[in-house]
């Protein structure tokens, strides 16, 4: 099962993760790990080591939310107008200096400076970032590059928080104040994440003009966009979105700080179990974010994003039951499997990002990040203020308020107003889209004429075949014995690959007929792809006409074959061909142009055979 998972998640990686992208991934990963040489034990640090109680925490959290309100429209404004780079590089250079200040800090009054200057940093880095991520990767693989950089995230996430909870133990004696020396090393491999991506980074070509020259325009310009984007997202139905921004800091920013001291003292959690927690999370999501992205590209981003999220509140409910009966004895270790459900809940996070994203036009990303970062934090000032009130009266209180915002009033907002975007994006961008490959694909029903057809097609246009045959002398080969085609121990992957390498030896065009066109219509830049159909008593009387038999043995085969084609199409097209309505042609006006339709329709209604006569 591991081995199948990592030749996968290679094989997609390979495909995803190319061209300029390649740099974020790098920075992102590097940045991770860095930042999880701290064991996530920061928060910790501060309340045990700086000495800041529950009030103290929310307060700085507010402090952020206050100045990164302040500068995000900024951020966006200046992302989609002048450079989406440089923003990128002036946040992260002006969060440098934080770890510094957490190294040396003698109290938790200096972190304010680490909370601004992360704040500025954010606001500035955030909108430029996301527009960088969608312009560097494509509609209908986004969901899964997001995944592919949130698995390698994880990974290594996995391993380095117990590393630097490990070195705390070791060197430190389990003492928080030792992670100052991380600190002092995070300063310098910031530093070094920061020069690399200053050199490697491409900027994308931007397509909103530049913005007013005087700076009172300017200023009005900016807190304009917010007005601006209302109009685009109403127009394109995004304005739910704007809803989930609104009401989410009411559940999640109000537990946002407290999520490990609630382990460690709610549930009272050892040491060693906070550190894994960390681990935990990362392992899951780096097992299941890749398949919630391959849902999301194929099925759908609603699909993945309200299948993931009964998970999130499973998590709550558990955090509740460890905290109101820690006196049990596996009350500790409940976190554990509370992280775990977490994690579930947070892989469908590239199918939120692609869905949230995609709504909108991509010269406006920054500013729509922008925008809803604003009313996002907006709410987060007095949110966090009222979980460390609530928690101060009882830890549960914010996490019960969590899952009843989250539950009741944004699942709602998801499942009923947000649009599925996949959709939406393949009918506004797809057009008129006529075959461009070379080949002609025939497949349908058991009976229904492929072979025939193929045969005359073949003599017509002086075609090579690739049916059926061909795949069982090819897997014959490799396999040293007969196999037949569709109880093959070939997984529909390897089935594509040995077709694609089929074709890649043919030098011209080529027909390909039977069960290996089911899979080669996936692929519609193939070629013309043709469905053969006819009904079953027809398919059944020709059978009889070919073999002899009696009536009833010929029925019973043909349905057989009819199960085995009919679960293939489901699998790969959600679909049964078995159970169509009654026509005589179907075509498709999305691949076949208009003047085309006409003359087959004409030599079928034999409107050219009366001309001639």
């Amino acid at each position: 099962m591991m081995r199948s998972w990592l030749a996968n998640f290679t094989s997609t990686t390979k495909s995803a993760i190319k061209g300029r992208i390649k740099v974020l991934v790098v920075r992102d990963l590097t940045l991770t790990i860095i930042a999880g040489l701290s064991g996530g034990l920061d928060t910790l640090y501060i309340k045990e080591v700086l000495k800041a109680d529950a009030v103290v925490l929310s307060m700085l959290a507010s402090i952020w939310s206050v100045v990164f309100l302040a500068f995000i429209l900024v951020g966006g404004w200046i992302s989609d107008r002048y450079s989406r780079k440089k923003m990128l590089i002036y946040g992260m250079a002006l969060t440098i200096p934080n770890p510094l200040i957490y190294a040396f800090a003698p109290d938790w009054r200096i972190t304010i400076v680490a909370n601004l200057l992360g704040a500025v940093g954010t606001a500035l880095a955030a909108p430029a970032y996301v527009a960088l991520l969608f312009s560097f990767s494509e509609q209908k693989t986004r969901s899964r590059t997001i995944a592919v950089m949130n698995t390698i995230n994880s990974v290594a996430n996995i391993v380095t928080p117990p590393i630097g909870a490990a070195l705390i133990q070791t060197f430190g004696g389990g003492d928080l104040n030792w992670l100052r020396n991380i600190f002092l090393a995070q300063f310098f491999l910031s530093l070094a994440v920061l020069l690399y991506t200053w050199r490697k980074l491409e900027d994308t070509p931007l397509k909103v003009k530049s913005g007013p020259k005087r700076l009172t325009e300017a200023i009005k310009d900016i807190f304009g966009q917010i007005g601006r984007i209302y109009r685009i997202s109403k127009e394109r139905r995004a304005t739910p979105w704007l809803l989930l921004a609104l009401t989410g800091p009411w559940a999640w920013e109000a537990v946002a700080p407290f999520w490990v001291i609630y382990a460690a003292e709610v549930c009272r959690s050892p040491l060693l179990v906070l550190g894994l927690l960390s681990s935990l999370y990362s392992l899951t999501v780096a097992v299941l974010v890749l398949p919630f992205a391959e849902i999301s590209d194929s099925k759908g981003r609603k699909k993945v994003i309200l299948l993931a999220r009964p998970f999130l509140y499973i998590c709550l409910v558990l955090l509740l039951i460890g905290g109101t009966f820690n006196s049990w004895s596996i009350a500790p270790f409940i976190p554990l499997i509370a992280w775990i459900f977490r994690a579930i809940g947070d892989s469908s996070g590239p199918s939120w990002t692609a869905a949230s994203t995609e709504v909108i036009p991509e010269e406006h990303q920054s500013e729509w990040e922008a925008t809803r970062d604003f009313l996002w934090r907006t709410m987060a000032i007095p949110a966090v203020l009222l979980g460390g009130f609530l928690w101060n009266i009882d830890p549960r209180l914010p996490f019960l308020m969590a899952l009843v915002v989250d539950g009741l009033i944004r699942l709602p907002i998801l499942a009923y107003m947000i649009p599925e975007t996949l959709i939406a994006h393949k009918l506004i961008t797809h057009g008129h889209h006529y075959p461009t490959g070379p080949h002609i694909i025939l497949y349908g029903l058991p009976g229904a004429g492929k072979t025939s057809i193929a045969r005359l097609v073949q003599k017509e246009l002086s075609l090579e075949i690739i049916d059926e045959n061909l795949f069982k002398k090819e897997i014959e080969e490799a396999n040293g014995h007969f196999i037949p085609f569709m109880t093959s121990d070939l997984d529909e992957k390897e089935i594509e690959e040995r077709l694609n390498s089929i074709l890649s030896n043919v030098n011209r065009a080529a027909i390909i007929e039977g069960e290996p066109a089911i899979f080669a219509a996936k692929d519609e830049n193939k070629g013309l792809i043709i469905l053969l159909v006819a009904p079953k008593e027809e398919r059944v009387r020709r059978k009889i006409r070919e073999q002899g038999g009696l009536d009833f043995v010929a029925l019973k085969k043909v349905e057989e074959k009819d199960r085995k084609i009919a679960k293939l199409t489901r699998q790969l097209f959600g679909s049964d061909i078995s159970k169509l309505p009654p026509f005589d042609i179907a075509i498709n006006t999305e691949r076949i142009p208009p003047e085309k339709i006409v003359k087959i329709i004409k030599i079928l209604y034999g409107k050219d055979e009366k001309k001639e006569s």
